[in-house]
């Protein structure tokens, strides 16, 4: 074999071995790719049930206050002191609402980050 075919014969082995590794990497990439893409998929779909299930129990909590309050309310028509437990709760009631309103907030916000 003379040396122009040999130097020939060496550019396309270097180019097959170039060509192989290019198509590792698209493969390697492609798998990366689309698994992030699942973890990603899953992900927003969890936080979207999670955002239906806060919103549901915002209404919830609504209620809860509506009728402490109403409760408090017939304490005082009363004239009877409230007790510290009706307090305690229909504040928890508010505090839980305003957190669950936070976590709506937090998942909206984080849904842009898609």
């Amino acid at each position: 074999m003379d040396n122009k075919t040999k130097e020939i014969l060496q550019k396309f082995s270097t180019q097959k071995v170039d060509l192989g590794i290019v198509q590792d990497f698209e493969k390697v990439f492609n798998k990366a790719n689309d698994s992030g893409l699942k973890v990603s998929q899953t992900l927003i779909d969890a936080l979207g049930k999670a955002e239906q299930k806060f919103n549901q129990n915002l209404s919830e909590w609504d209620r809860a206050i509506k009728i402490g309050e109403k409760l408090e309310q017939s304490y005082k028509d009363l004239g009877v002191e409230v007790p510290s437990i009706i307090k305690n709760k229909i504040a928890s009631c508010k505090s839980e609402k305003k957190e669950e309103q936070g976590f709506i907030s937090a998942i909206k916000s984080f849904y842009s980050k898609f």
